[in-house]
């Protein structure tokens, strides 16, 4: 806008001094030239309005293009804020599984220590009692000797010889 208006006033200025120059009665070499840089002013300022042109199309179509980036860095913007979210959370989930696996293994490792004390104390009291069994099978099959050795002994006297 300004570069068109600063060309504005030029050509303007340039009307007035061509008009000066027709009133001072110049020569027709003069009014030549003049009409002559009137054409080239005129030129220039078709070239300024079509370079504006251009530019304010190139600015509308810039404007148009940093609008879509920004929509498209808004969405961007907000999928990142989601997966920060997300990770934030999933790490928050591995940090309590974790801390849960812990736990449990070490009240795994707590409860097979407690059943290996217990399966030790059982199989003491069993291994004892078996030892107990032994020797008492042992003096039952000494009794049992003993009886049969006198039941024959009693046979023996019952019957007649004959």
């Amino acid at each position: 806008m300004g570069t068109q208006r600063y060309v504005i006033s030029g050509l303007t200025a340039l009307l007035v001094c061509l008009a000066l120059a027709g009133c001072s009665a110049r020569s027709e070499e003069d009014l030549k030239a003049a009409q002559a840089k009137a054409a080239q002013a005129k030129a220039e300022l078709e070239t300024v309005q079509a370079a504006l042109a251009q530019s304010q199309a190139e600015e509308e179509a810039l404007s148009t293009t940093v609008a879509t980036l920004t929509s498209e860095l808004e969405t961007v913007k907000s999928d990142l804020t989601a997966a920060v979210k997300e990770r934030d959370a999933l790490q928050e989930q591995i940090k309590k599984l974790t801390g849960d696996q812990a736990g449990a293994v070490a009240q795994a490792e707590t409860e097979s220590q407690t059943i290996i004390e217990n399966l030790k104390a059982q199989l003491a009291a069993l291994t004892t009692k078996f030892t107990d069994l032994q020797a008492q099978n042992g003096k039952l099959q000494e009794t049992i000797k003993a009886l049969q050795a006198k039941l024959q002994n009693v046979g023996t006297g019952l019957i007649p010889p004959m």
